[in-house]
């Protein structure tokens, strides 16, 4: 077993995972030659640099665990306030400011900062063992003063995607655990928002719960799909007032990209889903209108699109989400749905406050997903999506409302009830 050559630590890993508002580096792992007193392990033995570590406790396996038993893995879990949280900066030319509060560019969103662009961080941390440690078998190990930099990391979830080009964006796909060519799977397609127009594929991944949510150890054990999560240069921006004509180059893309994969896996034609929040949803719009027939379902989050054009889909099974807060995709979705009803909809409405208890939330959805009703309308109430520190605005409720959307469990499971 080899060690560093200053003391008894073999590896230091640093792991990120996933949460509501996007990927965190939220914890590290120390792996000793021997087992570890835990009883004995305090916060003040470490130091992880420009990091809060808001607990230490040992594991026999690497990774974080509610109890706690003496083995060879110290796991010191940090604090996600820190500003070096964050898997997920936006850059402009003043430096760069950790994605822990509203993104500054949002798809049809007035843009606090139009010169900025998201980039992914590093996961690395640098640690120091700064006191003795006990270990089981009574050996004292004494400090480490040097800081030592991570030798792994590990991306939860998000490391399961694997990355590729096609024609000219970049994309991520995860392809279900146990996947067999004698099968075949339902797809679900994300896209993310303007804030991370780019090259980079892990943007799609970094910034939210939207793809990660359906690539989960739970949603994947329930119905094992394909999760398919692009991202597009900034050329390929959409606006809710471009019309078809100019969302012709990205849905077009898209149904070359859908087509490209299915060629590639057992893909389920009949058991394709899509979902995407302000831009992803804007574009959602778009490729449902221009190709009817080929998405099964959709939920659309926080987004906009001409209610006339949008009435063409009064048969089809729609999800949307808004908060009564957002100035410009509540009133879109109110006027969507009220020319949809025209056309003979069957609307299911919800008016929910999202700061309920997750239990009262899924209770709610999975009532509404169990109504006969093929267009679900669910509007969080009050400003309810805007965490308590944060300035209420219709920026804030925009982008607060996209990971309350996908933290709903039981309107994920909806999709895959659906079939073309």
């Amino acid at each position: 077993m080899a060690v560093y050559q200053s003391g008894h630590i073999v590896s230091i890993t640093s792991v990120s995972e996933s949460f509501p508002h996007g990927q965190y580096l939220s914890y590290a792992v120390i792996e000793y030659d021997r087992n570890i007193a835990c009883k004995t392990l305090v916060p003040e033995l470490f130091y992880v640099a420009h990091r809060t570590i808001t607990a230490v406790y040992t594991n026999t396996e690497p990774k974080k665990t509610d109890h706690s038993i003496d083995g060879p893995f110290v796991i010191l879990e940090l604090s996600l306030q820190d500003a070096d949280a964050p898997m997920l900066f936006d850059e402009n030319e003043e430096g760069r400011v950790p994605r822990n509060s509203p993104p500054p560019i949002a798809a049809g969103m007035p843009s606090a900062a139009p010169d900025s662009y998201a980039v992914c961080a590093e996961n690395r941390l640098e640690i120091t063992q700064c006191g003795k440690i006990t270990a089981c078998d009574g050996t004292i190990l004494p400090p480490v003063r040097e800081r030592i930099a991570t030798c792994k990391s590990h991306n939860l979830i998000a490391d399961d995607f694997m990355q590729f080009t096609f024609e000219d964006i970049s994309y991520n796909l995860f392809v279900p655990a146990e996947y067999s060519e004698v099968k075949t799977y339902p797809m679900v397609l994300f896209i993310p928002d303007a804030s991370v127009l780019g090259t980079d594929p892990l943007l799609a991944l970094y910034q939210g719960n939207g793809a990660l949510s359906f690539a989960s150890a739970r949603d994947q054990a329930l119905h094992a799909s394909f999760v398919l999560a692009p991202v597009f240069p900034s050329s390929y921006k959409l606006k809710s007032d471009d019309g078809l004509q100019k969302a012709t180059k990205l849905i077009d893309k898209l149904i070359r990209l859908i087509d490209y994969i299915s060629g590639q896996y057992t893909i389920d034609q009949k058991r394709i889903y899509a979902t995407g929040q302000s831009f992803g949803c804007i574009a959602l719009c778009a490729l449902n209108i221009c190709y009817p027939k080929r998405i099964a379902a959709s939920i659309l989050v926080a987004g906009q699109w001409d209610a006339l054009e949008m009435s063409s889909l009064s048969n089809k099974e729609l999800w949307f989400i808004t908060s009564d807060g957002d100035a410009r995709a509540y009133p879109s979705m109110n006027a969507i749905i009220s020319e949809m009803e025209k056309r003979g909809a069957s609307v299911n409405r919800n008016i929910w406050n999202a700061k309920d208890s997750s239990e009262k939330l899924s209770s709610y959805a999975k009532a509404a997903a169990e109504d006969s009703c093929n267009i679900h309308y669910t509007i969080f109430e009050n400003n309810s999506v805007v965490p308590d520190k944060e300035e209420i605005n219709p920026i804030s409720n925009h982008v607060n409302t996209w990971p309350a959307a996908y933290a709903i469990d039981e309107i994920r499971d909806w999709l895959f009830t659906i079939t073309l």
